[in-house]
């Protein structure tokens, strides 16, 4: 359906499509969907399926389906799937780093201030 609203360009349907395709996401099938076609060409999609990981990353169901695609992209069969990906990678990142970490902003500012 958001297929057929984005191709006859009728934006109005296209969010309730989006929040069903949302709502169909469960742990067991996120990574699949993540990865499919379908969602390396919609990037709206793509984003709402992120959102769904960051709230749900820490289901532990997740992490045998994360090794597995991340296999299958070593292995290049999931070179559309880069993008989505990379986008889980970074907010993982974020949500691990401490708030006292050093952020690349305050290092660039620092070097500024202090030359070599």
């Amino acid at each position: 359906m958001y297929r057929l609203a984005d191709i006859l360009g009728l934006d109005g349907f296209k969010l309730p499509a989006a929040y069903a395709v949302k709502g169909k996401l469960s742990a067991k099938n996120f990574l699949d969907e993540l990865c499919s076609t379908f969602s390396s060409r919609y990037r709206d999609i793509k984003d709402e399926q992120v959102k769904y990981f960051e709230s749900h990353c820490r289901n532990a169901e997740m992490v045998p389906q994360l090794r597995s695609k991340l296999e299958l992209l070593s292995s290049g069969t999931l070179g559309r799937s880069v993008p989505a990906l990379v986008d889980l990678f970074c907010l993982c990142l974020i949500e691990v780093k401490a708030p006292s970490s050093p952020t690349i902003a305050s290092f660039a500012e620092q070097r500024i201030r202090e030359p070599f």
